[in-house]
């Protein structure tokens, strides 16, 4: 290691990842039942739920997930599902409790998430899906997952599949937006 190699930045790998895909409320079960096979294809430890309510979700955001992949509607104030639980809440316990991918996994208004998700300042990345474009979401994240396995991380695996140009289109992903607050991630 050269001098200069201890100011680079560097991936963090992150091994056994521990994912939970879950549902809040009424969402289609074909949605989650394919982002769940999707997960579970290229990690070990992958654990599907529905929850009730979103103080469950919270509860389990305990238990240590490294990826939290929620299928959940977004009110245009940015509240979660049915609850009075905003979507900047739900991200700063998730950084509270060590998640490093949060993924809001719906199709949802993006006024919402403009409304009521701030991620700044937590150290975690945040997908909030505007558009699922039916298989595209499922099939992204199979994809996403398999560059990772490649040895690429998130962002920039992120940047292959669809490269992040003003104005170009991407037909075959999900409309997203992608906050990287943990920067350069891996899951293996």
């Amino acid at each position: 290691m050269s001098f200069l190699d201890i100011f680079r930045r560097r991936t963090q790998d992150v091994f056994y990842t521990r994912v939970l895909v879950c549902s809040l409320g009424d969402v289609p079960g074909d949605e989650l039942d394919r982002d769940f096979s999707a997960y579970q294809k290229y990690l070990g430890s992958v654990t599907l739920h529905r929850f009730a309510d979103a103080n469950g979700l919270l509860n389990a955001l305990r238990d240590g997930y490294d990826i939290v992949h929620v299928l959940t509607s977004v009110t245009v104030d940015g509240r979660i599902g049915d609850s009075e639980i905003g979507g900047t809440e739900l991200i700063q316990k998730a950084a509270l409790d060590k998640t490093k991918l949060l993924w809001i996994a719906s199709s949802n208004d993006p006024q919402g998430y403009i409304k009521g998700f701030k991620p700044d300042g937590n150290k975690l990345n945040v997908v909030m899906t505007v558009d699922r474009r039916g298989d595209c979401l499922s099939n992204f994240i199979g994809k996403l997952l398999h560059e990772m396995r490649s040895g690429l991380s998130m962002p920039v695996a992120w940047n292959k599949i669809a490269p992040q140009v003003p104005g170009q289109e991407h037909p075959d992903a999900p409309a997203t937006i992608f906050y990287s607050g943990l920067g350069q991630v891996r899951f293996v």
